[in-house]
């Protein structure tokens, strides 16, 4: 699974990251090895500026790979893009939404939240596209009260 983030530089120059993360193993394999056609990847995962591994959670994965993004896009209103590519069963929903029913009400219970953001709980499952929204909205809702106010 890889995502990419474009944005332009203080040079005009456009900037890419790529970012791979790591779908977890069935715990009934035994040997923990990412290999492409049968090579160890070492020289391939060199080329990714971020390497997420199967442990991490969505609030890190958002953190890492999106956060900084969306914080360029509000405030010095750089452009980018996540794009999400990746064969099938390889985690692009799960990333980008959550595992299945990630946004049924047992889901939104407190005792589920890994993060408060602008006074709203989001739960652990919560992946990217859903963070990223609220990042949004909670910052069209700021300037919303800050032209109220000059109002």
């Amino acid at each position: 699974m890889s995502t990419s983030q474009k944005k332009k530089n203080n040079s005009n120059r456009i900037a890419i990251s790529t970012s791979l993360r790591i779908k977890p193993t069935p715990s009934n394999h035994s040997e923990h090895k990412l290999l492409i056609d049968n090579q160890p990847s070492t020289s391939l995962l060199s080329s990714f500026t971020y390497i997420l591994n199967s442990k991490q959670t969505q609030l890190q994965c958002y953190n890492q790979t999106c956060s900084q993004s969306i914080h360029e896009f509000l405030n010095d209103g750089c452009n980018c893009t996540f794009f999400v590519y990746g064969q099938t069963g390889s985690g692009k929903t799960h990333t980008l939404f959550g595992p299945p029913n990630s946004f049924h009400s047992e889901s939104l219970a407190s005792s589920n939240v890994d993060e408060v953001f602008k006074n709203v709980e989001i739960p652990t499952t919560w992946g990217i596209f859903p963070r990223v929204v609220l990042h949004l909205l909670s910052n069209q809702q700021q300037q919303n009260n800050k032209q109220q106010q000059y109002s």
